[in-house]
């Protein structure tokens, strides 16, 4: 019963982390760690590299019926990753995607999703029937490193791909988010600790709720401050925040899971749904942000409001997109090479931004209020240059 739970005592490197995990504020980020650490070591024992591992060779030393199940978990495992290898070659099976997220992006617009089955043009998320769901992650994530072999030089050997290819899968785990935005923020505390506390503000709205919210209102918001991280999970709370926008100005949705089966196991869907503009991206590697929240000729000292921002971050994108639509249909864009078809994109994406902001000042129910800040800024800077040349004359204070 302990087995097939998940529930199987831990070795001894494993019951260090157990112990470690009990630390009340690590506790926060890593509620649960048996029933992880199981899955994972499940997992790997389903793999052809668990031939190299010690309890295998254990096992096979011993004899018997532990020999058996070790040998016919490795076969069973690996004969699974072969079939899904294939599939995911012929694109029926996604693993996590590009490790870049604006290259990630190109295809998620699409409705495209990470670790699904595509079932004519529906995606199907397989991430919460595990163990399985790691042992084709990883025979996906393995196919799709290998489409990148270029960049690694075919990764130099089949040790390394599963490794990068295990980390990807693991850390991709609902359960595992805690734990990866710790060591984040850990690592590069200045860059990843808002993103951990975030999560920790989050965790305090039971899922059920965030998940009855994601129902009645889709759509993802905008988060900025540590009660937006709260306050977009519960529902009616939510009501008064911007939508968080996609680099074309669209609001970006959850995936669908249904009001009941979602707050129990969620099958997340989505609806492939191709466009040119994107997938010529996607041909060229290449992705784009949104525009920054700081207010054009401010110098970064000054943000956008939430809603400011929602206004101008949706004008630049409509306006990337239309200009970039038009500019790929073209025949001249057409009988370019890759490097000129990128600068024209970057650069019809950058005049999309300065149109946007010249509307911010010119049209858009903020255009007092910019124009104003704008007038301030310019004071100030004057100000400022008189003051040190004030300061240079003798005998003045």
């Amino acid at each position: 019963s302990r087995f097939i739970t998940f529930q199987s005592d831990l070795g001894e490197v494993g019951r260090n982390f157990q112990n470690a995990s009990a630390h009340p504020i690590i506790r926060w980020f890593i509620p649960f760690f048996k029933t992880p650490a199981n899955i994972i070591l499940r997992a790997w024992e389903h793999t052809p590299f668990a031939l190299m591992s010690k309890d295998y060779k254990k096992a096979v030393a011993q004899g018997g019926e532990a020999a058996d199940l070790a040998k016919a978990r490795v076969a069973l495992g690996s004969t699974t990753m072969l079939g899904v290898a294939g599939l995911a070659y012929g694109g029926q099976i996604t693993g996590g995607g590009p490790s870049n997220t604006k290259l990630r992006a190109n295809l998620t617009r699409q409705g495209w999703q990470p670790y699904s089955i595509k079932v004519g043009n529906t995606f199907y998320s397989y991430k919460r029937i595990e163990p399985f769901a790691t042992v084709m992650g990883l025979a996906a994530d393995l196919v799709e490193i290998g489409g990148n072999a270029k960049q690694t030089e075919k990764y130099q050997t089949a040790v390394a791909a599963l490794g990068m290819a295990f980390a990807k899968n693991v850390t991709s785990k609902t359960w595992m988010a805690g734990m990866s935005d710790l060591l984040e923020a850990i690592e590069n505390p200045d860059r990843y600790g808002p993103k951990a506390i975030e999560g920790f503000i989050k965790s305090m709205v039971p899922r059920g709720i965030a998940q009855i919210e994601r129902q009645y209102d889709p759509e993802k918001k905008y988060v900025r401050t540590l009660i937006d991280a709260l306050k977009q999970d519960v529902p009616g709370w939510s009501s008064n925040m911007p939508a968080e926008l996609n680099i074309w100005g669209e609001p970006i949705v959850y995936g669908n899971g249904g009001v009941v089966s979602g707050m129990i196991n969620p099958i997340y869907t989505k609806e492939w749904e191709p466009n040119d503009l994107d997938n010529e991206l996607h041909e060229l590697k290449i992705g784009f942000s949104r525009p920054p929240e700081t207010i054009p000729n401010t110098a970064g000292k000054l943000l956008f409001d939430p809603w400011e921002y929602h206004d101008f971050a949706e004008r630049a994108g409509q306006i990337a997109k239309a200009s970039m639509e038009d500019m790929i249909k073209t025949q001249v864009y057409k009988n370019s090479n890759d490097i000129i078809k990128e600068n024209r994109l970057v650069s019809l994406h950058r005049q999309a931004q300065a149109r946007a902001w010249a509307w911010m000042l010119t049209e858009s129910k903020y255009k007092d209020d910019m124009n104003e800040i704008i007038r301030t800024v310019a004071k100030d800077r004057l100000e400022e240059m008189r003051q040190p040349a004030t300061n240079n004359i003798p005998g003045v204070q």
